[in-house]
C-alpha cells in the first residue's frame, strides 16, 4: 500500500513535499530494494525531502544523512548517538556504525550441516504454484527465498504449515482460511511442528508468557516472611479489588471514547495491598515486575527455577524487556523472539520443526546477527528450522536454500534453484548476486 502511494506521487510530479516512510523495504527482495532506492532518489531529485525509518543496509548506505538512535533498545535507547553521511556514521562506535564499516559481520559457517532426513511435499498447486516436489532437509537451517509474489508464503505457510500444524478454528471476522492449498501428499513429516510468527495474540507480558510471574509468586509465597504472615500464592496474584488486576480503571465518556486512568488503589500494579507487605532482596513483587529481565536475573541468581525461564530470553537478546511490559508495546520481532525463548525453555523439543515467516522484519542487523545464533541453536539442539526470508544475511547463514520464481504472480511459483548458499550464489537467479556479495565479504 505504501509503494502504491509512492507510485502515485511519482506520477503526479509534486514537489516541495516532506515524505515520511516507515520501513518501506519490508517484505522486499534485495533486487526490489534497489528499485525502491531508485524511486526515492527520483522523488528527491524533484525537490522533495524523504525521511525513512529503516534497518536495511542497502537503503542506509544510499542515504544522504543518517540519524542513528540508541545506544541500545528499550529504556537503554532513545538518544541520537551518531549522525551524518554514511561515511561519518561508519566511524562511530555504535551498532549501526560497526555494520556500515564492516567491523561487525555475519559469521558464515565453515561447514554446512548435513541433513538427518528429508521431508517431501508432492504436487503443491495453490494459486501460482507449479511445484512437483518440495524436498526439505530436516535437522538443518533451511531458507526459502525468491522475489515478492513468487509463491513462498503460499507454499510454506498456506500449504505445508497448514498440513503439519493445522489450525482448528479461526476467530477472525473475515473468516481467514485455515485449510491447506491443494497438494497431493506429504512424506517424512516431523514429529512436531511449531509456527513461530510475529503476532502478539495471547502475549500479555514477558513475565506471564514465559511463566516467570507464576514462578515469582511461588518464590514469594514460600519466603519465611510470607509464611509467618500466613500469605499464600493467591495473595500474590493480580487481584486488586478496584481494577480486577488490570492496573487501570475505565471511565465512560458517553458518546466520546472511554478513557483509562491508573488505578489509585494499587498504583497500577494490579496487585492487592497485601502483596507489598513481603520483600525479597529489598523488593516487592510489583517492584520486581518493573525491572528488566537482566536486572531480575542479577537479583535472583540463586533461584534455579527462575533462571531457567529467564536465560533463554537473554540468549535471544531480550534482556532489556521489562517483566510486566504490556504485550501490545512489543514489536513484531520482539514477540517472535519471545516465542523462540519460550521454546528454548522447554525440556523436550527434539525433532521439532520450526517455521518462521520473515523474522528479519523490523530487525536491525545487530538483532539479525543474534537471531541467526538463536536459529542455529534450535538446530544444534535437535530441531529443524524452515525460514521464509528475503534478507541475504540470514540466507547466507542457512545450510540449505530453496529459491522460488523466476518472477512474481503468474511468472513465479516454480522452484528455480536449491542447494547450499555457495551453490546458489554461483547461479543466475535474482538472489544469487546478493548472496555472492555477502559470501565474498563485500557486505
Amino acid at each position: 500500500a505504501q509503494r502504491v502511494r509512492l507510485a502515485g506521487l511519482l506520477g503526479g510530479g509534486l514537489t516541495g513535499l516532506t515524505l515520511l516512510l516507515d520501513e518501506p523495504t519490508r517484505g522486499l527482495h534485495p533486487s526490489e530494494v534497489d528499485r525502491m532506492i531508485h524511486t526515492l532518489q527520483s522523488l528527491k531529485s524533484k525537490g522533495n525531502t524523504i525521511i525513512v525509518v529503516e534497518h536495511d543496509l542497502q537503503l542506509i548506505k544510499a542515504a544522504d544523512h543518517i540519524l542513528d538512535i540508541g545506544p541500545d533498545a528499550g529504556r537503554f535507547g532513545g538518544k541520537i548517538v551518531a549522525q551524518g553521511c554514511p561515511e561519518e556514521v561508519a566511524k562511530a562506535e555504535t551498532h549501526t556504525g560497526h555494520w556500515l564499516s564492516g567491523k561487525a559481520r555475519i559469521t558464515i559457517p565453515a561447514q554446512r550441516k548435513q541433513p538427518e532426513s528429508w521431508m517431501k511435499l508432492v504436487g503443491a498447486s495453490g494459486y501460482n504454484l507449479k511445484v512437483d516436489t518440495l524436498a526439505v532437509p530436516l535437522g538443518v537451517l533451511v531458507g526459502v527465498c525468491g522475489v515478492s509474489g513468487s509463491g513462498k508464503s503460499t507454499l510454506i505457510h498456506d500449504t505445508l504449515a497448514r498440513v503439519l500444524a493445522p489450525v482448528k478454528q479461526t476467530t477472525s471476522v473475515a473468516y481467514e482460511p485455515i485449510s491447506p492449498k491443494p497438494y497431493d501428499r506429504l512424506e517424512g513429516a516431523p514429529v512436531e511442528t511449531q509456527v513461530v510468527d510475529q503476532t502478539r495474540a495471547g502475549l500479555h507480558s514477558p513475565a506471564s508468557f514465559l511463566g516467570i510471574e507464576k514462578t515469582l509468586r511461588k518464590i514469594f509465597a514460600e519466603s519465611p516472611e510470607a509464611i509467618s504472615m500466613g500469605l499464600g500464592e493467591d495473595t500474590f496474584k493480580r487481584t486488586c479489588s478496584a481494577c480486577n488486576g488490570s492496573g487501570r480503571e475505565r471511565i465512560e465518556m458517553g458518546f466520546l471514547p472511554d478513557i483509562f486512568e491508573t488505578c489509585e488503589t494499587c498504583g497500577g500494579s494490579g496487585y492487592p495491598p497485601e502483596a507489598d507487605s513481603v520483600r525479597l532482596h529489598g523488593l516487592t513483587l510489583p517492584e520486581i515486575l518493573d525491572k528488566t529481565l537482566e536486572e531480575v536475573r542479577e537479583v535472583f541468581m540463586e533461584e534455579e527455577s527462575l533462571i531457567r525461564l529467564i536465560d533463554p530470553a537473554l540468549r535471544v537478546g531480550l534482556g532489556y524487556l521489562i517483566l510486566g511490559q504490556p504485550g501490545w508495546t512489543l514489536s513484531g520481532g520482539e514477540a517472535q523472539r519471545l516465542k523462540i525463548a519460550g521454546e528454548l525453555s522447554k525440556s523436550t523439543r527434539r525433532e521439532s520443526l520450526y517455521i518462521l515467516d520473515e523474522p528479519s522484519l523490523g530487525q536491525h542487523l545487530e538483532d539479525i546477527w543474534r537471531l541467526i545464533g538463536v536459529l542455529r541453536l534450535l538446530v544444534d539442539e535437535g530441531g529443524s528450522v524452515l525460514v521464509v526470508e528475503h534478507h541475504p544475511h540470514i540466507l547466507s547463514a542457512c545450510d540449505w536454500l530453496i529459491e522460488l520464481g523466476p518472477g512474481g504472480g503468474p511468472a513465479g511459483g516454480a522452484i528455480i534453484a536449491e542447494g547450499t548458499p555457495e551453490s546458489l550464489a554461483e547461479g543466475d537467479t535474482p538472489t544469487a548476486p546478493y548472496l555472492g556479495e555477502i559470501l565474498g565479504g563485500e557486505i
